[in-house]
């Protein structure tokens, strides 16, 4: 009987310390040490077909004309860490709409084998495995960026040539990305990046990708690279 009553003692404080954990939240990093590149794509959509890719449980934020916005965005870290520990290479990339409230993250795409991964599951966010790259390449006053998202389905590239022009630092402190299902979980905090203005693009798509999947615009309405670009969110519960 001490035993079976110390199995039960054991087996409550394990299940009280994975819920401590869930419930003080995941931290998420990108330092200065070794900062990511991002780039975006932003399309301004009507309110109907946003609210069709984000679901019921969300409302999108809407313009005096009755649009709203919706950014495909990719990016990549040479390293990132997730508390204390530090891990090399994360590549990832999001359909991010602007909701009442918050940016919500319907779709993500990641690459296979990433910690990251776990904790975006973890946290009730949709995570599908592919290929995700994204490279910059400077040359003289120019830049260079290739992107590609890969999956079995489709593939979308990205490629673009333009001047080094970053704008000013951007710090948003209190940036909120909720799971798509679960308005209750989210990952927030602040990031800071140097956005660099791209007139003009070269986009090809092939196959099932989210440029047909979600009926998106051949053309942005904006595109911009992200440089200098450090975040540090938690993921957590409400």
């Amino acid at each position: 009987m001490k035993y079976q009553n110390l199995q039960i003692t054991l087996a409550f404080l394990l299940t009280l310390l994975v819920c401590n954990a869930q419930e003080s939240g995941v931290r998420w990093q990108v330092k200065n040490e070794s900062p990511a590149y991002g780039i975006t794509l932003g399309y301004s959509l009507p309110g109907d077909q946003l609210q069709a890719i984000i679901g019921d449980k969300f409302k999108p934020h809407l313009n005096e004309d009755g649009n709203g916005y919706l950014m495909l965005f990719i990016a990549i870290s040479k390293q990132y860490n997730l508390d204390s520990t530090s891990y090399d290479t994360m590549t990832i990339a999001h359909i991010l709409i602007s909701s009442q409230g918050s940016l919500n993250s319907p779709l993500v795409i990641a690459g296979e084998n990433q910690q990251i991964n776990k904790i975006f599951t973890m946290y009730d966010f949709k995570v599908d495995i592919g290929k995700i790259e994204l490279e910059v390449e400077h040359k003289g006053d120019s830049i260079l960026t290739e992107a590609a998202i890969t999956t079995e389905e489709g593939v979308v590239r990205i490629k673009a040539t333009f001047l080094n022009n970053p704008g000013e630092s951007v710090t948003i402190e209190s940036a909120k990305v909720s799971a798509p299902a679960n308005p209750t979980s989210f990952f927030k905090g602040g990031e800071s990046y140097r956005p660099i203005q791209i007139d003009s693009a070269v986009i090809e798509n092939e196959g099932e990708n989210w440029i047909t999947q979600l009926n998106l615009p051949s053309k942005p309405d904006k595109i911009w690279l992200s440089v200098d670009f450090v975040w540090d969110f938690i993921f957590t519960r409400e």
